[in-house]
């Protein structure tokens, strides 16, 4: 074990892995105030929020100030209100700390405060992994995905993982799910459940499914083919967006990026009632297996 000077001079050379690594077992109340500032500095609030809370009578004693308000930046960071608001009074029936935690009790109560009023329509991050991982309503589970941008991604990750294997949901859902954890390129097998197939995958080793080569090359070849018809392109567009949600992470650009534009504007053609193009047995073949892969999830209805 390294001792607290060591520790210093790893925190300070920025070297944070070996800080965690020798300072995680450590009883020394600095060493463990450099592995929080370094959970801290690397983003992993609830590794930092869990230090916090299981040596907190450490902490106490030799950091209270530095430690209390740490603690509160993470929680209203990442709208642990009602965390917050636990820790709130149970620091507050502490013997008197300094004045400077005294108006930092103040300064978290009008937040806490505030945050009640004005968001009293948001859900709490309890109650966020609690739908994650019970809900079975569309409604539900889109009302919570669509939100996740606003917390964390470590304070939900695991309950993540439940709406990707959830058969009950529109898979639709499940896929967007999945497209959260490949943005935040977690680093681990998870299994997902696409359409009637359940696959194991690291979402880190995947590409997002909106963006890339591929799938701008065949946005410009929609654009191209559709003559300046702005609806003809949209819904071209929207059947594109369709297809990759129906299909991801299966890779649908082993075909000719050209005629998935061809066979693309071809389908919006047929919902547009325009007249379609004699079509090359490829983009044929490619439009029906498109239309049968599109027409086989129902619409998402939220």
């Amino acid at each position: 074990m390294r001792n607290v000077k060591e520790i210093e001079k790893l925190f300070n050379s920025k070297q944070y892995d070996l800080v965690k690594k020798y300072a995680k077992d450590s009883t020394d109340p600095k060493a463990r105030l450099y592995l929080l500032s370094t959970l801290m500095i690397e983003g992993k609030d609830v590794e930092a929020i869990l230090e916090i809370k299981e040596h907190n009578d450490l902490y106490m004693k030799s950091y209270p100030a530095k430690v209390i308000k740490a603690h509160f930046e993470l929680l209203l960071k990442n709208k642990l209100y009602k965390d917050a608001s636990e820790a709130l009074l149970r620091y507050q029936n502490m013997p008197y700390i300094s004045q400077e935690v005294e108006e930092l009790f103040i300064d978290v109560k009008k937040e806490l405060d505030s945050s009640h009023n004005s968001s009293k329509h948001k859900k709490d991050l309890d109650e966020i992994l609690d739908i994650l991982e019970t809900s079975n309503s569309d409604k539900d589970i889109s009302g919570v995905l669509f939100t996740l941008n606003e917390y964390n991604f470590d304070s939900y990750k695991d309950s993540l993982l439940h709406v990707l294997n959830n058969k009950n949901i529109h898979p639709n859902l499940r896929c967007y799910a999945l497209i959260i954890m490949v943005e935040h390129k977690l680093n681990k097998e998870v299994k997902y459940l696409s359409k009637d197939k359940e696959l194991t995958i690291n979402p880190s080793k995947l590409n997002p499914p909106f963006g890339g080569y591929e799938f701008k090359e065949v946005m410009i070849s929609i654009e191209e083919k559709s003559d300046s018809n702005t609806s003809l392109s949209e819904v071209a567009m929207q059947l594109y967006n369709y297809y990759i949600m129906d299909t991801y992470p299966n890779d649908i650009y082993v075909d000719e990026l050209d005629d998935i534009a061809s066979a693309l504007i071809e389908l919006a053609k047929s919902y547009l009632n325009i007249t379609q193009n004699k079509m090359s047995e490829k983009v044929e073949s490619l439009y029906k297996r498109i239309k049968e892969t599109i027409d086989s999830t129902k619409p998402l209805e939220i």
